[in-house]
């Protein structure tokens, strides 16, 4: 099934007031969908007032609707993880997104092992970058079999699987570059500010067209 008809067959309410009323419900046909999802129920959050909770606990709907409908459908060439290769996300502040988006790549890394795949979270400055790579390390932190799975290299905002070798990295707009990057997963933090300037732009063309070779997918 394409887009188009997997979107008729499973339609989202005609009128909603939750977030996941926007979001239709869809099938699970891979498995990678609760894979994915039963690895994040189990990851703590580590930072702001829910600090140490299960983020079981805190989960919502519309992520776990998300989660289902961007890794459950099967894609139409067998070869491909993903349907789509794009996950939007737009939200009010305050949502816990950037929280999110970290765990959401760290279930994906130890969900679907690929030996030195490289995972970029890509942020408009060194304070964003923080926000998206501190819920990343206090989920692997307080969890002992992620600590010792693990890697963390605060220094370097990078998180490295020992056994596979892949890589987890936090980007600041500010301070990298994505010159030969070829990514297997990008997520991109307030997209409005980071493709303000040219080089914003220029970073997002070559993740993209890095995730084009790999066939990767990307949560903006």
């Amino acid at each position: 099934m394409n887009v188009s008809e997997i979107f008729a067959a499973h339609p989202p309410r005609a009128a909603w007031s939750r977030p996941e009323d926007a979001i239709p419900v869809l099938p699970d046909e891979t498995g990678n969908a609760a894979k994915v999802w039963t690895i994040m129920q189990h990851l703590t959050l580590g930072t702001g007032k829910w600090a140490g909770t299960p983020f079981s606990e805190r989960a919502m709907e519309w992520q776990r609707r998300g989660v289902s409908a961007v890794l459950g459908p099967a894609p139409a060439n067998p070869e491909d993880r993903h349907w789509v290769s794009t996950w939007f996300i737009e939200s009010s502040k305050k949502q816990a997104k950037s929280a999110f988006s970290a765990l959401f790549t760290l279930a994906y890394v130890l969900a679907f092992p690929e030996p030195d795949g490289r995972y970029y979270l890509l942020a408009s400055n060194k304070q964003s970058a923080s926000l998206l790579y501190d819920p990343l390390q206090a989920a692997i932190l307080n969890d002992p079999h992620l600590s010792k799975l693990c890697n963390v290299r605060a220094y370097k905002r990078d998180v490295i699987v020992y056994e596979t070798g892949q890589e987890i990295k936090c980007l600041a707009l500010d301070l990298e570059s994505t010159v030969g990057m070829v990514a297997q997963f990008v997520a991109i933090d307030e997209l409005h500010l980071i493709t303000r300037n040219r080089r914003g732009q220029h970073m997002l063309g070559q993740l993209w067209s890095g995730l084009s070779v790999t066939g990767g997918l990307s949560v903006v």
